[in-house]
């Protein structure tokens, strides 16, 4: 019985072993592909970008080719003024499961110039998967309200929260 036991305790640790080693290989792919988005974003490669972009903002904006004239257009006016000159993933929340989605949450920062001055842009991005995390796509929102997230992801996990967002000058 005493045997049964160790190895039923060694059984659950080995299978939450795996389990971490999954979370934490997921959460490393979803922060690479969300830097991948950014470094698209700095280097004007908006295609990339809005493959990277919830559909249903794509879909508000009018369509792939209408989205991809707005982007463009709307990030030309941030480069004439100074432009993004650096991107990074901070940290990769939990990944949870929600129904057939997988969520998380970016966190990540900017450093931007704005007519001569810099600053430094902290804010938070949702990544969520629909195919067990094959594929990851990413929604930037203008507000941490849950009701404004829950109009592009109804089921947006309780369990998620974004950063503060915050703009620093810093030279």
């Amino acid at each position: 019985m005493k045997k049964m036991i160790i190895w039923s305790l060694g059984l659950l640790i080995w299978a939450g072993q795996i389990t971490l080693s999954a979370q934490t290989n997921m959460q490393k792919k979803v922060g690479e592909l969300a830097q991948r988005m950014m470094e698209a974003t700095m280097n004007r490669d908006y295609k990339t970008v809005l493959d990277f972009t919830h559909p249903k903002i794509i879909e508000m904006m009018g369509g792939k080719a209408k989205a991809l004239e707005i982007t463009t257009r709307e990030m030309d006016k941030v480069n004439e003024s100074g432009g993004i000159e650096k991107c990074d993933i901070q940290s990769v929340s939990e990944i949870v499961k929600v129904g057939n989605q997988l969520q998380c949450v970016i966190s990540h920062q900017m450093i931007m110039r704005i007519e001569g001055t810099r600053y430094r842009v902290k804010g938070g991005t949702i990544g969520v998967s629909e195919d067990k995390g094959k594929n990851w796509i990413f929604l930037n929102v203008n507000s941490n309200d849950p009701n404004s997230i829950r109009q592009f992801i109804p089921k947006f996990s309780k369990k998620l929260k974004l950063p503060e967002k915050s703009m620093e000058i810093i030279d």
